[in-house]
Parts: C-alpha cells; structure tokens; sequence
C-alpha cells in the first residue's frame, strides 16, 4: 500500500510531463529539433531529463499498479524485461544523452566571465 501512495503522485506528474511535453512540441514550428528544445523550454538537457523522468514514472507505475492489482502476467513481464542489466543500459543511455545535451547547450552560449 506504501508503495501505491508513492507511486500515484509519481505517475500523475509523470502524465503532466507528458502532456507539457507533447503539447509544446506540438505547438512549436520548425524542425525536430526546434520543437524538441521547445517542450524543453529551451534547454535540450532539460527536454532530455523530461523524457528520462515520464520513462521511469510510467515504468514505476506500470510494476506498481501490477503488485497492487495482483496481475501476474504483468509483474512476470517486469521481471522478465527490467532486470538490473537492462536498467543499467537506460540509465546509461540516458546519461550520455545528457552529456551529448549538455555540451551541445554550453558550446551555443559564451562563456561566464
């Protein structure tokens, strides 16, 4: 039960993300990039650590929702697929495009004095 009271705000705001997210892409012109900085706010590494973060919310609350719901196809599923192996590649994916995004944002602005 604990881990369903942590895991609902979790996935709420992972579904706002979400939604932002889609929405100010949606709403921007230009091309995948523009659009992609502008769900980002202007920030690629932020548009990235979105992305990162709406994953793991809906991948918490999908394992979640399985335990609480008691659905053991589901939960054979999440054991079958998020092993530690798998979630150390995610993670590491995720860290070298945040890596990728943030040299790229901090080669396009001059240097602090």
């Amino acid at each position: 039960m604990i881990a369903l009271a942590f895991a609902t705000p979790l996935l709420l705001l992972a579904v706002y993300w979400l939604y932002e997210f889609v929405a100010d892409f949606k709403k921007e012109t230009g091309s995948a990039w523009q659009r992609f900085l502008a769900a980002g706010k202007g920030s690629s590494t932020a548009a990235w650590a979105k992305l990162g973060l709406i994953a793991s919310g809906m991948a918490d609350a999908v394992a979640t929702g399985a335990d609480y719901f008691n659905l053991p196809e589901v939960q054979t599923l999440v054991q079958q697929y998020m092993t530690p192996k798998v979630l150390l590649g995610i993670a590491a994916v995720f860290a070298i495009g945040a890596f990728f995004f943030r040299q790229r944002t901090l080669g396009s602005t001059p240097p602090a004095a």
